[in-house]
């Protein structure tokens, strides 16, 4: 989500354009020319963001079932969930917005809903995107360096509620950048749109969209990603079990902290054309606002270009995220293949991996082992040389499908 050149394109291209309280222009004053970039704004904006779209939409859903699973009711994972309800709105808003004006569609439905709900909830969509995985990054950051905190300081609302809020409130001004006006020909009420005076604000132009926007989506969140993501990095290698209490708490909390660095990852790659278009558009900010909204300020042809780009990587990375927690959450692929009524488990891929790092003994900070799994389904717990064995209720040994819900219950990663 680009600043001014993505905002004025829009404004430009969907919106009929008034000027009033914009200061007087230099007729000397090069504010670029409009360069021929429909074919980028076709593919980008048009048929890849459709094909992508779609697909990560139904895995968001897929992802919103999994993640509902009463296995998967830690915080970790319901902020996860949290994450795909961003992606989801983001692909439903901003898809539609972008590829309405790819195909140069016409619709009243569309024009209706523009101004108060497409236009001004992908921001938040957006917003929540980017705030969702910076606190996903904070969560990881305490699992995982300090993970003895009592459990109430860990709670998913602690982390919701404020990103929800903060998503919401820096994009109070979006829901009064855009007008519905309603004109009569020949006795048909026909909508359109335009641009408010709060748009063309000199002051709202530089304050908001420039430095705020900058800042707060930008600068601030990459910032604090990058701290949170090395420090969890750094201890990833210098982790012990003796920090967690046993293997298998340690396991669980690495594997976690793998996922969340796939998702910064993929974050950084598809964010990096958003991120460099709001740093090069505040590098020109006087030549956006000397130039008028009836000559907007035009970047070179690359520089028109790359926000359809911009679209579709951001599209993208909320469409991948599904794919991450497949191939890294070892939960929440046992949790799918359960949902989709696979008995066979362990025929997925890395499931074995997960089995034989399972059925290893659970070990203390000294080193003794506090849990294995004994010959005919029982339970060995030692405490220094004494051993007290559970058995089963049959004498009988156990049957597989009892020791493999033993083992699953073991493995919680």
């Amino acid at each position: 989500m680009t600043t001014s050149t993505e905002d004025l394109t829009i404004v430009d291209t969907t919106l009929s354009v008034s000027s009033t309280s914009w200061p007087s222009i230099d007729p000397d004053l090069d504010c670029g020319t409009r360069a021929d970039v429909t074919q980028y704004q076709f593919w980008c904006d048009g048929v890849l963001l459709v094909i992508i779209g779609l697909g990560g939409f139904v895995g968001n859903l897929m992802a919103l079932v999994v993640l509902s699973r009463p296995k998967l009711r830690d915080v970790f994972h319901q902020l996860l969930l949290a994450l795909a309800c961003f992606d989801i709105l983001y692909i439903i808003c901003g898809g539609v917005s972008y590829t309405f004006r790819a195909f140069q569609a016409q619709s009243d439905i569309y024009t209706y809903l523009f101004p108060h709900l497409i236009y001004p909830l992908s921001h938040v969509a957006v917003t929540g995107t980017i705030f969702m995985t910076l606190a996903i990054s904070i969560e990881r950051y305490l699992g995982l360096c300090h993970p003895m905190l009592p459990p109430h300081s860990r709670k998913a609302w602690f982390y919701i509620v404020p990103v929800v809020v903060i998503a919401f409130a820096l994009n109070v001004p979006k829901f009064m950048e855009v007008e519905l006006e309603i004109e009569t020909v020949n006795g048909t009420d026909i909508p359109f749109l335009k641009s408010s005076q709060l748009r063309y604000n000199e002051n709202y132009v530089r304050g908001y969209i420039m430095w705020t926007r900058l800042f707060s989506t930008a600068i601030i969140p990459v910032t604090m990603l990058l701290f949170l993501n090395t420090r969890i990095i750094i201890d990833l290698f210098s982790s012990k079990v003796q920090r967690f209490g046993s293997t298998k708490r340690q396991r669980r909390e690495i594997n976690l902290c793998f996922i969340l660095l796939c998702i910064v990852f993929v974050f950084f790659i598809c964010h990096a054309c958003r991120i460099f278009l709001d740093v090069y558009e505040f590098s020109n900010v006087e030549k956006i606002i000397q130039c008028a909204p009836d000559r907007p300020w035009l970047p070179e042809a690359w520089g028109q270009a790359l926000p359809y780009v911009s679209h579709f990587m951001m599209i993208l990375n909320s469409s991948v995220n599904f794919i991450v927690y497949c191939l890294v959450g070892h939960t929440f692929r046992r949790e799918l293949c359960r949902t989709l009524g696979i008995r066979d488990y362990m025929s997925i891929p890395g499931a074995e991996w997960s089995r034989r790092t399972s059925r290893s003994d659970m070990v203390n900070g000294n080193g003794s082992t506090l849990v294995s799994i004994q010959p005919g389904g029982s339970r060995s717990l030692k405490n220094g040389h004494r051993s007290t064995y559970y058995n089963s209720p049959s004498s009988s040994p156990m049957n597989e499908g009892n020791k493999q819900a033993m083992i699953n219950d073991l493995t919680e990663v």
